[in-house]
């Protein structure tokens, strides 16, 4: 089949510059990189969410809420800012798991005097330990991974297209003035 002799040939694409093509690869590239980044914080989220989970039910398992009698006064002192003051340690005792008499300093989150009970942990040891993580917690550190993973992933491709386009820009001006320095006079010339 011959073609139509009354239709224009058909138009060429604009002739594209060599930086053209390399900030195309450059975006291309960090587009996928993108991608993977996004991939790598999902993975990060589940990874510590899954550490975390398994802290949490493995200090479930070996800690042990027990109510301690503290043997002296326990002033917590709050600020104008705080409204529930800053904890102190004060002696208490306590019977651990195996009917075990003990005793120590203890943490006491709000003011209490001596005879008082306050609630404390213990390990398996039967040492005084901090209260086991909440699941709460959990979902927080996941979240938590993940976003720091795009955040300082994202700074760097961002950082990296940013730098690319001030190199490409500066090798296009570069390009234009040497381009005018050719062409400008003869311009002018005929402008004349």
């Amino acid at each position: 089949m011959r073609s139509d002799p009354h239709r224009s040939p058909r138009t060429e694409r604009f002739p594209r510059r060599g930086t053209d093509r390399a900030e195309d690869a450059v975006a291309w590239v960090l587009t996928a990189a993108a991608l993977v980044l996004i991939v790598v914080a999902g993975v990060t989220g589940i990874a510590v969410h899954g550490q975390e989970a398994e802290r949490v039910l493995l200090e479930s398992a070996s800690r042990t809420q027990v109510r301690a009698v503290l043997l002296e006064d326990a002033p917590v002192v709050s600020g104008e800012y705080r409204d529930r003051g800053t904890p102190v340690r004060a002696e208490a005792g306590w019977t651990n798991r195996d009917g075990t008499q003990r005793a120590g300093e203890v943490i006491v989150r709000r003011s209490a005097s001596a005879g008082e009970t306050v609630d404390v942990w213990e390990d398996r040891s039967g040492a005084i330990v901090p209260a086991p993580t909440r699941s709460a917690n959990v979902v927080v550190a996941g979240v938590l991974a993940a976003l720091g993973v795009l955040l300082a992933g994202g700074t760097i491709l961002a950082a990296t297209w940013h730098a690319i386009r001030i190199l490409i820009a500066a090798g296009n001006s570069r390009r234009w003035e040497r381009e005018w320095a050719r062409v400008g006079p003869v311009w002018s010339r005929d402008l004349l």
